[in-house]
């Protein structure tokens, strides 16, 4: 430990050393990390026949950053697709899913009583009217969080996720949509069955449409998943997803909402970051100080601040350990404008973690004192779809 203050430029890089120590080295099997690496495939390929689709109808869909994740002990690299803030292109969705994931997870670890609702809008809902249902749908959970009744119970929706289900074509042929939403609601108190029983039926007579009180949560992800899956998706034309973009675009299909609002809020401001911890049994997440950003007393390099043409190998952020390159967990490194050679020679942070990580990740004892841990031989991977790959994407 007093080795990793000695290499730590601040007290959040300490934590993420200490961190990339302790998870450095984690294997899973190979056939899990097959199926994780075909998983993704799948999602990259849907991504880019969403985007090329979009972009055929004059809405641009691609980005023009460069990045790349990289192992900085094994020097395995994966080109990551640019796309723009589209809500069912789904490697975007997959990214917001996954950050917004961990607020929730986070929230019903201290709110171990709170329980899953479910909301329907009625009958199916055209491609046209994709808009106006989703908009009705968010203000009518505002209204009835905002009810005596509710209140008088101590029961409040802290999150809302909105989805539009399986697409259907009606008898004219137009797309339709089973609109509906998923919410957490955090429960102050237990009430009496018979008193939980009349405040439901309070809910369904106000909601009016089927509504459904899932019970206690037992997990997170159900209640936030894809706007669309992607699969739904492969049966609209282009000119169709274009128009469900224009419905979609600038609409809030996530909201958090109360004491999961002001959690945000609070991690936001005291500039920390939820990392999994495992554990003996189930792992949990923690806060931990945000080590990414910021001044570091040791930082030697100096980051540009003003460049004439995109800087190369340039880090903007480090990873907590992960397999999503090999089938061992080592730090991760989104690089722009990646050059392929996986060295950073001269970068504090790279050599500081090659020194804590390196001998857990190849298996083997610390090195000898002067001498680097020796690195696994680097192998370049980066996604080849099968589509076109716009604006610059790789092909």
């Amino acid at each position: 430990m007093a080795r990793l203050k000695e290499l730590a430029g601040s007290r959040a890089e300490a934590f993420y050393f200490a961190l990339c120590q302790a998870l450095t080295g984690r294997d899973i099997d190979v056939g899990a990390k097959d199926k994780q690496d075909q998983l993704r495939a799948v999602l990259v390929e849907q991504s880019y026949r969403i985007a090329d689709a979009l972009e055929s109808q004059g809405i641009k869909a691609y980005g023009t950053a460069k990045l790349s994740m990289v192992g900085v002990i094994s020097g395995e690299s994966i080109e990551l697709p640019d796309f723009r803030n589209i809500v069912f292109i789904p490697l975007v969705a997959q990214r917001k899913r996954s950050q917004m994931l961990k607020q929730l997870e986070y929230f019903v670890q201290a709110h171990p009583f709170s329980r899953m609702w479910v909301f329907t809008t009625g009958v199916r809902t055209p491609l046209h009217e994709v808009k106006e249902r989703v908009e009705w749908l968010s203000r009518r959970i505002s209204k009835l969080n905002a009810r005596p009744f509710m209140r008088a119970a101590g029961v409040s929706i802290v999150f809302r996720s909105t989805e539009l289900g399986c697409v259907a074509r009606d008898e004219t042929g137009t797309p339709t949509f089973h609109i509906h939403a998923h919410a957490i609601v955090d429960v102050e108190r237990k009430l009496p069955l018979e008193e939980w029983c009349k405040f439901r039926d309070k809910v369904q007579t106000w909601w009016n449409f089927y509504f459904h009180e899932a019970g206690k949560l037992e997990g997170v992800r159900e209640t936030c998943k894809y706007v669309v899956k992607p699969a739904e998706l492969e049966i609209l034309t282009a000119p169709e997803l274009a128009e469900l973009h224009r419905q979609l675009f600038g609409r809030k299909l996530v909201q958090c909402l109360g004491e999961l609002k002001l959690q945000r809020k609070e991690l936001e401001e005291t500039r920390q970051c939820l990392v999994r911890i495992p554990g003996s049994g189930q792992s949990h997440l923690k806060a931990l100080p945000k080590w990414n950003g910021g001044g570091c007393r040791k930082e030697v390099e100096e980051k540009p601040k003003h460049y004439d043409e995109p800087p190369k190998d340039w880090i903007v952020a480090n990873l907590p350990p992960s397999t999503v390159l090999t089938t061992r967990a080592e730090p991760i490194v989104v690089v722009m404008n990646y050059t392929g050679s996986g060295q950073f020679h001269g970068n504090r942070r790279i050599e500081a973690l090659r020194e804590i990580c390196g001998p857990k990740f190849v298996g083997g004892s610390d090195p000898p004192e002067g001498e680097s841990p020796t690195l696994l031989h680097r192998r370049r991977v980066i996604d080849d779809p099968q589509s076109g790959g716009a604006g610059g994407q790789a092909e």
